[in-house]
């Protein structure tokens, strides 16, 4: 599911929720030659250990993604 919304300082953003195994394909590109592709790669490696760590004690797991558009 995906709604499109206008923050306060006029941003325009699409949310979308879903399962990992979905959204997690869908992701941009890591390009690791730059500072936030690093950082991007840590933040995903940890998403993926705290959605095992769930899935290990039977707990259902959705994630939320945005994307600025202009």
């Amino acid at each position: 599911m995906s709604v499109v919304v206008k923050t306060p300082e006029g941003v325009i953003k699409v949310l979308t929720k879903g399962s990992d195994c979905i959204l997690n394909k869908l992701l941009a590109p890591l390009d690791l030659t730059s500072d936030l592709g690093i950082e991007q790669k840590l933040i995903r490696q940890q998403t993926v250990k705290a959605l095992q760590d769930h899935a290990e004690e039977g707990l259902r797991t959705l994630l939320i993604c945005e994307r600025i558009i202009s």
